[in-house]
């Protein structure tokens, strides 16, 4: 162990010989690739998020294609037919069974999981047509007050974040879901 420790000193104690400190000022060619790498780091593309057609996700554009550049995608294997049913507005209205694939609507772009899976001729494990689909949001429940949605929700959600010091650091958390007693509220 000593001899370890030794050997270990000795060759920090060299590293130390061979670099200068402080050390010289950065050239601009360092500085102009310094400047291009933040650039292309901070570019929309790679931080903007968008949803994917397939599951609903909402996954950075860098990691998601257009359906269009990809025909080798075959999208009839998310039609599910005892899976989906058409939106009804009334009570007399008939149940029909959705005919097209289950997808996102309004949506044109696919992440690289689903694509994957499509590709192989599999159905992606988070696809919307593995019975994962609700349909579209309400008008009426689009823009709810925070009060509003607590009525709506059948489960209300708590966490705390508890920052522990012993040593290092290190974050735990607790999340605690409790049933909403909304007929009592109604009531």
């Amino acid at each position: 162990i000593k001899k370890e420790k030794e050997m270990r000193h000795r060759s920090a104690v060299r590293s130390m010989l061979t670099h200068k400190f402080p050390p010289p000022p950065p050239s601009p060619e360092l500085k102009d690739q310094i400047c291009e790498d933040f650039c292309n780091a901070m570019s929309p593309r790679i931080w903007e998020e968008s949803a994917c057609l397939v599951c609903a996700q909402l996954r950075p554009k860098s990691k998601l294609s257009d359906v269009g550049e990809c025909p080798e995608i075959n999208l009839n294997l998310l039609k599910r037919p005892a899976v989906t049913r058409m939106e009804r507005h009334t009570e007399s209205d008939d149940i029909n069974e959705m005919t097209e694939p289950v997808v996102l609507a309004n949506c044109k772009t696919i992440c690289t999981q689903c694509e994957a899976s499509l590709r192989n001729s599999n159905m992606p494990k988070l696809a919307l047509a593995n019975g994962l689909w609700l349909g579209d949001v309400p008008e009426e429940l689009l823009c709810l007050t925070f009060a509003e949605k607590l009525l709506v929700a059948r489960v209300r959600h708590n966490s705390c974040v508890v920052r522990v010091a012993s040593g290092r650091v290190k974050m735990a958390a607790n999340a605690i879901l409790f049933e909403n007693p909304t007929s009592k509220v109604y009531d």
